[in-house]
């Protein structure tokens, strides 16, 4: 058994590669991963996988053909609090557990309801261990493991951190955002909302130093900088209140979700604030799959994000199936989805006797004609 760690951008990946003729009992290992150094005591992990009726797949040799109950298992082992370095400042809990954790395989598949996925996420909550409730822990539910290798499979763990910077943490945090924000000090310049009658005051001089579009509100003869006010109308306060905070900290103040982080995107991308575009995109790449890979395509290339873009294709390639293959084609086509759109028209040619006779196949041939003759010609080859 082999295990290599890669710490990238606030993800760490596992990586742990088994040999299909050792016997396979439950076995675990612990690691480090996060975005602290590792004298700041970053908690471990342990990671640990459990086949169901184990010593019948051990005496049947590991046969390809057959599939196995697998359940995945990932455990913080030693908890501390962790300060930073200069000033203290305990470092909240969030940033010292993962955001979302995934496991994928290569060479195995992993299926669930009779269908092939390409990752499994794991939901944080309880977890039984030798008959011991424990908490702490994020677990898989129970998935069909086929082995496709010919002689050892490699079980992929990955861990997404929130990025931290302790310089951030001491200096920023400290001052910045707790006195001036927080508290609403010297602010010289007030955020209304229309929706409601709440209002947000910052500093012209941070702002302008973090975001390009700020800096050139402020700096032109505008209204905005005449008035010191500044009315927000397609933008949520509660999502503006996080885009400054994070423009003020580096970090936001609760962890995202799926959904604040779509909503941050958009927001980051309007007054050009990179560094939360970037982070909001990593935080949603585990979240791409079978149901949201359409929908974050269009998100990454609305908004230039090429590995979201790139997750988004590689989820839909693996899922082209008679269900889907024209509407995957007739999307791609319409989204410009080059590598998509010849998979799809490959799978289509192959199974054309069948998907010629599809109600999907009727409704693209009377709503979009000139892809269906694109489409009848492939399958004419």
């Amino acid at each position: 058994m082999s295990v290599r760690i890669e710490k990238k951008e606030g993800v760490t990946c596992v990586s742990w590669t088994l040999d299909l003729y050792v016997k396979l009992l439950k076995k675990s290992f612990t690691f480090q991963a996060g975005s602290f150094p590792v004298h700041l005591g970053f908690p471990s992990f342990e990671i640990s996988w459990m086949v169901k009726n184990l010593p019948e797949w051990e005496r049947r040799g590991f046969n390809p053909q057959h599939s196995q109950e697998i359940q995945f298992c990932l455990k913080k082992v030693n908890v501390g609090r962790i300060t930073s370095v200069n000033k203290g400042d305990i470092i909240p809990d969030h940033y010292l557990e993962p955001q979302t954790v995934w496991v994928t395989v290569d060479g195995g598949q992993f299926q669930e309801n009779s269908k092939k996925i390409a990752k499994i996420i794991l939901r944080k909550g309880q977890c039984d261990s030798e008959n011991v409730r424990i908490f702490g822990c994020w677990l898989s539910g129970q998935v069909l493991f086929t082995l496709q290798a010919k002689e050892r499979f490699t079980l992929n763990f990955f861990l997404q951190f929130e990025n931290v910077y302790l310089s951030q943490m001491d200096s920023i945090i400290g001052l910045t955002t707790n006195y001036l924000f927080l508290q609403q000090t010297n602010c010289d310049v007030q955020f209304n909302f229309i929706l409601t009658s709440e209002k947000i005051g910052a500093h012209k001089s941070i702002l302008s130093a973090r975001s390009p579009v700020f800096a050139a509100m402020f700096r032109h003869d505008m209204q905005e900088s005449n008035t010191d006010q500044v009315t927000i109308d397609e933008i949520e306060r509660n999502v503006f209140y996080q885009l400054l905070h994070f423009i003020y900290s580096g970090r936001t103040s609760v962890p995202l979700t799926e959904t604040t982080a779509q909503q941050l995107l958009v927001a980051a991308d309007k007054y050009n604030v990179e560094d939360l575009k970037n982070e909001c995109a990593r935080f949603l790449l585990p979240h791409v799959n079978e149901t949201t890979a359409t929908i974050m395509f269009e998100m990454a290339v609305t908004f230039n994000l090429e590995n979201l873009k790139e997750e988004c294709e590689n989820v839909l390639l693996n899922d082209i199936q008679m269900s889907n293959a024209i509407d995957l084609i007739i999307w791609a086509s319409l989204q410009s989805a080059k590598k998509v759109k010849e998979a799809a028209l490959s799978f289509a040619r192959l199974n054309s006797k069948t998907l010629f006779y599809t109600a999907e196949y009727e409704k693209m041939m009377r709503e979009y004609p000139e892809i269906c003759l694109e489409v009848t010609r492939r399958m004419a080859r």
